[in-house]
């Protein structure tokens, strides 16, 4: 499914983007390192907008194959990163432990079903000590 809303910062293709939790109706990027609220994604932003542009967002359902241009792993796990990208979990681990984060959260985003194409099926994102993972 697809939705369109208001960008309230800019927003690049593939970011993982959740509800503003200051502004009804308008979308930033997923922040895995702040509130609940921020790091719960609604979906990956489709296009590149600027803020108070609109922002087509993928909810669930195959990703616009022309927003990671074979850079993805089939069969691979993907999940929210620091920055809002997507993620394998190896890398989460490593950027969270070396950032020195002492708490975060784990956002699964879906798996990689070809180089191009991820299948996005987002899960509730989960509080983490980055230490324990």
């Amino acid at each position: 499914m697809r939705l369109t809303l208001v960008a309230n910062e800019d927003i690049v293709s593939g970011d993982m983007v959740a509800v503003d939790p200051n502004v009804a109706g308008r979308c930033v990027k997923a922040r895995i390192t702040g509130t609940f609220e921020q790091a719960t994604a609604i979906g990956m932003a489709q296009n590149t907008t600027a803020a108070g542009n609109t922002c087509v967002i993928t909810t669930d359902g195959p990703s616009n194959p022309s927003v990671y241009g074979g850079a993805l792993t089939p069969g691979e796990e993907y999940y929210v990163g620091i920055a809002a990208q997507i993620v394998t979990y190896q890398q989460l681990r490593t950027t969270l432990q070396n950032g020195g984060y002492p708490t975060a959260y784990l956002a699964h985003v879906g798996t990689a079903a070809s180089t191009d194409q991820l299948g996005i099926d987002l899960e509730p994102a989960v509080g983490v000590i980055p230490s324990d993972l």
